[in-house]
């Protein structure tokens, strides 16, 4: 299996990355907020999503997930990243892609 790494644990990141690791991957994910970092290391998601926090700790029981605040080190070691950070609209329309 791949060593993934996940940057970003909002809804997308994190669904993804728990659904990573319950497939088999070894999976990092990374956020820039240490709050939401610490919280997911103790089995607690910053949004409810139906299943989120079971599927969660059962990844986290299988090994296979990891969060950290340092992206530079889970991108080194991974085979493949997915870049799950926001991308909101300008009011002119325009996508704002400071966060990438």
């Amino acid at each position: 299996m791949a060593r993934l790494c996940v940057v970003g644990t909002g809804h997308v990141g994190l669904v993804y990355g728990v659904a990573f690791a319950l497939a088999g991957h070894d999976v990092h994910c990374t956020d820039v907020d240490s709050r939401i970092v610490e919280n997911l290391k103790r089995g607690r998601p910053s949004f409810f999503e139906p299943g989120l926090e079971d599927a969660l700790l059962k990844a986290q029981r299988s090994g296979r997930i990891a969060f950290s605040t340092d992206t530079t080190a889970s991108v080194q070691d991974s085979d493949v990243v997915f870049l799950c950070v926001p991308t909101p609209s300008h009011p002119n329309g325009s996508i704002d892609l400071s966060y990438v």
